[in-house]
């Protein structure tokens, strides 16, 4: 009997190829794509230092916005600023929204749009590059000439 030995395979040939390190992805897998969430939190002072925490919401989803959830303890912190919280590619993400609800309530709600919509493949453009309140000096017409009485 005579047994041929074969080389050993280049060990990229072995191993799977890998995306960008930071998603952690395999080249030809399918990725498991989840519908886009957005998280509210609030940093709040503990002892000496600023944490994230989660807020607690009640049976029917109703948010308590001066209590949060610390090691899965309650605890109430009227102090502190909101953020919201998504992932983008793989990475989180966290964004400082103001300190009144209804300024969190709809940075959240115009977030979780943006996601839905690069996710269907709609192009969107910057929402917050300007504060909609306020005219773009760029966009607005010029003033009127002045009316002389003569």
């Amino acid at each position: 009997m005579t047994t041929s030995l074969e080389a050993p395979l280049p060990l990229q040939d072995v191993l799977p190829e890998r995306t960008e390190k930071r998603t952690g992805k395999r080249a030809g897998s399918s990725p498991v794509s989840y519908a886009p969430r957005v998280n509210i939190l609030k940093k709040v002072k503990l002892d000496n230092s600023w944490r994230f925490a989660p807020l607690k919401q009640d049976a029917n989803n109703r948010i308590a916005w001066n209590v949060v959830l610390i090691d899965g303890n309650e605890e109430i912190h009227k102090e502190g600023t909101f953020y919201i919280e998504w992932y983008d590619d793989g990475r989180r993400k966290r964004k400082s929204v103001g300190k009144h609800p209804h300024e969190v309530l709809e940075r959240a709600r115009r977030k979780k749009l943006v996601l839905e919509s690069e996710r269907a493949g709609i192009e969107v453009k910057d929402h917050e590059a300007a504060d909609p309140r306020r005219l773009d000096p760029a966009s607005s017409t010029p003033p009127l000439p002045a009316i002389s009485n003569s």
